[in-house]
């Protein structure tokens, strides 16, 4: 930010509304404050607007903080984002639900077995089949849209 009275671009203003949420999670912010600071960036007109609000805060390099945040890469683009996607909850949420419910089916199912000592059907992997399939093709297809949203070009 060398001139001040130059006027913020939208990238500007969104480096510093990273850098005033990333002291909020290291507890230098509260929620109130945070709120009010970030009204002011979206509202800023100038760089100087934007100078104030995290003139009390830890220096750091805006033109760094989304890349410190992101985690590396690690063997290429396909790595990338495999490891991010993996991690969001469109895909975790379904997975740890599938896991839960079969874990009770398999225990109920084994409880009965051992406590009528007598073979049961084993009527869990009613629950674990399909509901693995759907889950593994509704990941692979969040996958796959997400890959092609972030490869589309911005306009």
């Amino acid at each position: 930010m060398n001139n001040p009275d130059v006027r913020a671009s939208d990238a500007d203003r969104d480096q510093v509304a990273e850098v005033l949420r990333e002291n909020y999670a290291q507890g230098r912010l509260d929620g109130e404050e945070l709120q009010e600071r970030l009204e002011v960036v979206y509202g800023a007109r100038t760089l100087a607007d934007l100078v104030p609000l995290t003139r009390d805060l830890p220096a750091s390099d805006l033109s760094t903080v989304g890349r410190e945040l992101e985690p590396r890469p690690a063997a290429g683009p396909l790595a990338r984002q495999e490891s991010s996607v993996l991690r969001h909850p469109a895909v975790v949420v379904p997975w740890t639900v599938w896991g839960g419910v079969n874990l009770i089916s398999f225990s109920v199912w084994g409880i009965l077995a051992l406590s009528l000592e007598a073979s049961l059907p084993l009527w869990w992997i009613w629950t674990l089949v399909p509901g693995g399939i759907a889950v593994a093709i509704s990941t692979v297809l969040f996958v796959v849209i997400r890959g092609a949203t972030r490869d589309r070009p911005a306009d």
